[in-house]
């Protein structure tokens, strides 16, 4: 018998996501970096980064995550990231 203190116990749903995931579409390698397309509420945006590593696509997309949140302007994000 399961002890009373490991038992599951009823949880609330979880909440629903919101529209504000963020992916990257079309990956293209390059020589010095990677292409893709950003998407973000249904609007895709391209960007273009001179960093190697496929990893470094994901660090981007948290990155541009962490501004989204702290209020900074999507394009902005967008044109600071790209060098």
């Amino acid at each position: 018998e399961i002890p009373q203190a490991v038992k599951a116990t009823k949880t609330k749903k979880a909440p629903k996501i919101q529209n504000d995931l963020l992916y990257a579409l079309n990956i293209k390698e390059l020589k010095q970096g990677y292409r893709f397309d950003l998407k973000h509420q249904n609007i895709s945006y391209p960007v273009q980064i001179q960093l190697a590593g496929r990893h470094n696509i994901s660090n981007v997309l948290a990155a541009i995550g962490a501004s989204l949140e702290l209020g900074m302007n999507k394009k902005d994000i967008i044109d600071k990231i790209q060098f």
